[in-house]
């Protein structure tokens, strides 16, 4: 029973320390605060003034927390409510994460998305690599490559401050 105890209080513990580093790496100096503010308001504000609804606010707006309610709630609708015909697959995927992200299904979506990425060619080289047939595209500069695998595309970007990957997995 102790040991159990113990067990208990060192993951609490953990779990704690670990949520207390997270936070203070993501803090703004509060000299800074007004600018990071601002700059929320105007996103928030441009999407009530938009014929376009653009799915990177709604992600934006979803990991640092809206302060405008409505205009999160009527970004949601308007991505949900979309036509997916005009849209290219990257801005298809942009659209399918801000959705997953504000909890929300993508309906069919997916499935066009799905679709599009199956039926794409490269613009640049094709190549063979590992489990299956990748290929590679022309992209802006900052991106350095975008690979296409069984099941799901993976890219990476690269600015002065940082480096991701991503990796977007489609079922089939």
């Amino acid at each position: 029973m102790a040991r159990v105890a113990l067990q208990l209080l060192t993951l609490l513990w953990a779990a704690t320390r670990t949520s207390t580093q997270t936070r203070s790496s993501c803090t703004v100096p509060s000299a800074e605060q007004p600018w990071v503010d601002g700059i929320q308001a105007l996103m928030e504000n441009s999407v009530i003034n938009s014929s376009f609804p653009n799915p990177s606010i709604l992600i934006a707006m979803n990991l640092a927390g809206a302060c405008n309610m409505e205009a999160q709630r009527l970004l949601t609708f308007d991505l949900m409510a979309s036509d997916t015909a005009d849209l290219t697959a990257g801005q298809l995927a942009l659209t399918v994460m801000a959705l997953t992200s504000s909890c929300r299904d993508p309906g069919d979506k997916v499935s066009t998305l799905r679709t599009q990425m199956e039926n794409w060619t490269p613009s640049s080289k094709t190549s063979s690599e590992g489990s299956g047939e990748v290929r590679q595209m022309a992209l802006p500069e900052n991106f350095k490559s975008v690979k296409r695998r069984r099941g799901g595309w993976t890219w990476r970007e690269e600015t002065q401050c940082s480096s991701t990957q991503v990796t977007l997995i489609i079922p089939m």
